[in-house]
């Protein structure tokens, strides 16, 4: 067998910490009271991030992985961090509540009896001694309910790119939506 480092953001979510690789973070916000109003808006009900002239979804970890059921509104965002990110198939934010640092993990497989969970890549040992569980990014956007657009491009910068839709608004870019 091999043995497989990643370079991984270990992030905290309700007392829990995870691993994200550190390919698919593209930006880190701190979302505070002064910052709010123009880096969180809401379209037709659900919670986004602007991030360099696009919309980007916001996910929170907590109410997809069912570690908590708190509301997700404006005001919950407050004090926590937005992470943008992206993989192969999609960008979005995901909101936890802190960010402990950055380090190499050792990938371990998950045991196939908890193989289902598609949304985690493996498992990683922490430098306390715990096991963190590394968050697969294209899954967790798949368990949230994000999927491409089936319609076609439209204009919202200089450029024409793929267009996304969000409840029947296209939004512009690669990114997600619900």
């Amino acid at each position: 067998k091999s043995v497989h480092i990643i370079n991984s953001m270990l992030i905290e979510c309700e007392g829990q910490l995870f691993a994200i690789p550190q390919d698919n973070v593209v930006r880190i916000f701190a979302i505070e009271e002064t910052n709010m109003p123009g880096l969180i808006d809401e379209l037709e009900g659900t919670l986004t991030l602007r991030h360099e002239d696009n919309l980007i979804p916001i996910i929170d970890l907590s109410a997809i992985l069912e570690i908590r059921g708190r509301s997700l509104d404006r005001r919950s965002t407050l004090g926590r961090k937005a992470l943008v990110l992206r993989s192969r198939t999609f960008t979005f934010a995901l909101l936890v509540d802190s960010i402990h640092d950055i380090e190499d993990t050792v990938v371990k497989h998950l045991p196939t009896r908890i193989a289902g969970f598609a949304h985690y890549g493996g498992a990683t040992f922490l430098g306390d001694g715990r096991v963190g569980l590394i968050i697969d990014v294209d899954q967790l956007a798949t368990l949230a309910g994000m999927k491409r657009s089936q319609q076609g491009p439209r204009k919202t910068k200089k450029e024409p790119s793929q267009a996304m839709s969000l409840s029947g608004i296209d939004i512009d870019s690669s990114y997600l939506v619900f």
